[in-house]
């Protein structure tokens, strides 16, 4: 088998063409250090082979992706400094002297596997519980902090992985209000401040667990039987044997409507109208 050939070409960005089959890591290294200049530090020797196969002259920058690419399938990364290139375990470049990058915008994050740290600065989302929420989506060789004061994420990794994160980060980080929705319903039949009492109560915050359960019986009477208590499927029928069972759905039922946000229902009597401002979702249910 062809262990390796390669050729580079000095114009006014220097170009180079790969083509290894089964090569040696090692051997893949030492082309990159004699076409490009830069000193090779290894505190190991990798004992793996590899195929790269480029079917057009890249750039040296574009090199050192594809370098990372090989490195990262392999376990490794390498971290530029001047002239330098050192390789590392994944585990181990967070410690290292790796590039900084700030920024929230995922559009500027390069989709390479060079291990950088990116601090994002959110908006409007907490960064300690954005933390808590994408823990399990940070690859295992990194890492993903918050920095209360600044209200920034703190996240080492590839910057492909980061770009990632950055995408899911920028659909939570959004301020409420775009989220808060108000809707006006003229009613004919029902008394607004009526109405706007009962949906009051019906999302209001229980104070603990007994009053959650007991919201959401009352809330599932109201869905199913309607607003006006009674009814078969309404209020809070279904026999003692079901209460226990009732209690523990109900709060599930309550924790999920009051995820949804708060709810705020207002009467104009002049109009007997309705005055809702939720989220789209509570609006829906209302």
């Amino acid at each position: 088998n062809l262990e390796g050939t390669a050729k580079s070409q000095k114009t006014e960005s220097k170009l180079i063409s790969m083509r290894f089959k089964d090569a040696s890591l090692d051997n893949v290294l030492e082309f990159f250090s004699n076409v490009t200049g830069y000193i090779i530090i290894k505190d190991t020797e990798l004992n793996v082979r590899v195929t790269v196969i480029s079917p057009h002259d890249i750039p040296v920058d574009e090199a050192f992706s594809v370098l990372n690419s090989i490195l990262a399938i392999k376990g490794y990364t390498s971290i530029v400094n001047e002239k330098t290139v050192k390789i590392v375990a994944l585990a181990e470049a967070k410690q290292d002297a790796i590039p900084t990058q700030v920024g929230s915008d995922p559009a500027e994050i390069k989709p390479e596997d060079t291990i950088v740290t990116q601090v994002m600065p959110l908006s409007y989302a907490d960064a300690a519980q954005i933390v808590k929420d994408l823990k399990d989506l940070v690859p295992k060789y990194g890492v993903m902090t918050a920095h209360a004061r600044s209200n920034a994420l703190i996240i080492t990794a590839s910057s492909s992985n980061i770009k990632r994160l950055a995408e899911i980060v920028k659909e939570l980080d959004i301020s409420m209000s775009n989220l808060i929705k108000v809707e006006v319903f003229l009613l004919q039949y029902t008394d607004a401040t009526t109405l706007a009492d009962v949906i009051t109560k019906l999302f209001e915050k229980p104070a603990d667990a007994s009053s959650a359960a007991e919201q959401a019986r009352a809330q599932r009477g109201r869905f199913r039987g309607g607003f006006g208590g009674g009814g078969p499927g309404g209020g809070d029928g279904g026999g003692d044997q079901n209460q226990g069972q009732s209690s523990d759905s109900g709060t599930a039922q309550s924790n999920m409507l009051q995820q949804l946000g708060d709810v705020k229902a207002v009467a104009d009597k002049n109009t007997n109208s309705l005055i809702v401002s939720a989220s789209e979702q509570n609006l829906k249910i209302i």
